[in-house]
């Protein structure tokens, strides 16, 4: 069986102060405790809990001992020092397409893991898992096809295989007026 790490600690950041000190962050699962050693994802970099408050709606209000070398303001994924996530800006995902305008090779889309945003597209329809016949339909995915993708994404991106941490390894595809649903995926592993 494969380990499952959903009780493990996966923060996502919905601000950062400017002193990159203090940020406010949403929780994904597991908890945090003051001086606990944490991992800002995107960049590796380390960090000790000096103070954390919760509010009412799973908002954590967090202290560290340093300042944080990010750029980022929001959506970037914290861990606990010792379970960070994977990264990467070419992806390999099983897809269900749900919009009923085709997917298309090349064109942009948004991505949504955990929170976390950035712009996609689609570089590879490798196969068709709802064993559609017809290879010309490769090249786009029809509504309700089940097709196993390769996606490039305009900026790394954190993730882990969905039976390790489902809310980490499920990935939302929208338009680019974010309106429309397009499609769902897992089992997300780095692209080939």
């Amino acid at each position: 069986f494969p380990s499952h790490d959903t009780d493990a600690p996966y923060l996502i950041t919905e601000h950062i102060d400017t002193d990159r000190q203090q940020l406010v962050a949403k929780q994904i699962s597991g908890l945090f405790s003051a001086q606990d050693k944490i991992r800002l994802n995107s960049c590796g970099q380390l960090a000790t809990i000096i103070q954390i408050q919760k509010n009412l709606n799973n908002i954590f209000h967090i202290t560290l001992d340093q300042p944080i070398i990010t750029t980022a303001r929001h959506g970037e994924i914290i861990t606990a020092q010792d379970a960070p996530t994977q990264n990467s800006d070419q992806l390999e995902i099983s897809l269900i397409w749900t919009g009923s305008e085709q997917g298309i090779i090349g064109r942009t889309y948004i991505a949504e893991i955990a929170g976390q945003k950035c712009n996609i597209s689609i570089t590879q329809i490798k196969n068709r898992i709802d064993h559609t016949p017809n290879k010309s339909t490769y090249k786009q995915l029809d509504a309700c096809s089940i097709s196993v993708c390769n996606i490039a994404c305009n900026t790394p991106i954190s993730y882990k295989p969905y039976n390790e941490q489902p809310v980490l390894g499920f990935i939302k595809i929208r338009d680019l007026q974010e309106s429309n649903l397009l499609g769902i995926g897992v089992d997300i592993v780095t692209g080939k």
